[in-house]
């Protein structure tokens, strides 16, 4: 038994069911009722994925136009059901299709989007149908991933089996001559760890249609201020880069206000004598 100074724990749990949730709170209540001194333990589970979930409508996006912002991403992933339904994306390959004529019905000059090969329950095949369709939407960007394995994903912790590194090398190899043939070209190229068959992520545009920013952040030449649940603001001038992060969890984000509000002022210092910093 462990001996605490605290009496009552009050949690929230987040998960992808209620299912999940039910048995991490059991767990959980175990545990914490073998603590002297705990008189009273209170667990809300919920399930994340609301959190998450905004509306792509013309209101937003006429907000973008209103204030200059000339490129935008719609990032399928994958057109394919069940691997949207094996990585947890609760967009189906509709919603994007609705998205893509909304964005390019508005006149948005630069649409990009995210493909990302070796996702799981993916295959060539699978692959290959949602590149043909994306082809059709009228994007002037396309980025072809390769899947990075992160830590703590749910790829790693369910053990969710994923195409082999000869799948994955086919579904690029396609996607080479097929971009070309429709007048794509790549611009930039990075890598990342643990990236399934040691390929890279790549970015194509038409001409004309190359996105700068890509590249200078590749070459972390240029600041990026985030906003939002998981950002990572970066701050470059001088020969420095300073970082900031800001709270991973959208519940978070949103209650520590104070938290905001140091990231927003360390941007704003960083920049405040602009000759130390170019």
């Amino acid at each position: 038994m462990v001996n605490i100074p605290f009496e009552i724990f009050d949690y929230e749990i987040y998960g992808y069911s209620f299912e999940e949730t039910d048995s991490v709170a059991a767990q959980l209540s175990a545990l914490l009722r073998n603590i002297n001194g705990v008189s009273e333990i209170r667990i809300s589970r919920e399930d994340y994925q609301p959190e998450y979930q905004v509306d792509f409508d013309r209101e937003k996006l006429q907000v973008l136009l209103d204030h200059g912002a000339d490129r935008i991403s719609v990032n399928p992933q994958s057109l394919e059901p069940r691997v949207l339904s094996a990585i947890g994306r609760k967009h189906s390959p509709e919603d994007i299709e609705k998205a893509m004529e909304l964005a390019t019905s508005m006149g948005f000059p630069h649409v990009n989007m995210d493909l990302i090969a070796g996702l799981p329950a993916d295959t060539p095949e699978g692959f290959r149908r949602t590149l043909d369709t994306c082809l059709t939407f009228g994007a002037d960007n396309i980025t072809v991933h390769t899947l990075s394995l992160k830590k703590g994903s749910r790829i790693l912790l369910e053990g969710l089996p994923i195409p082999s590194a000869e799948d994955v090398a086919a579904m690029l190899d396609y996607a080479d001559p097929a971009l070309r043939e429709k007048g794509f070209a790549p611009y930039y190229l990075y890598r990342q760890k643990y990236m399934s068959g040691s390929f890279e992520n790549v970015g194509w545009c038409i001409s004309g249609a190359e996105g700068l920013y890509n590249i200078y952040i590749m070459e972390e030449l240029h600041s990026i201020l985030s906003l939002g649940a998981g950002g990572s603001t970066k701050m470059v001038g001088g020969g420095l880069i300073r970082r900031a992060f800001n709270a991973k969890y959208p519940r978070e984000y949103i209650d520590l206000a104070e938290k905001r509000s140091a990231n927003l002022a360390a941007f704003a210092d960083f920049y405040r004598e602009p000759e130390e910093h170019t």
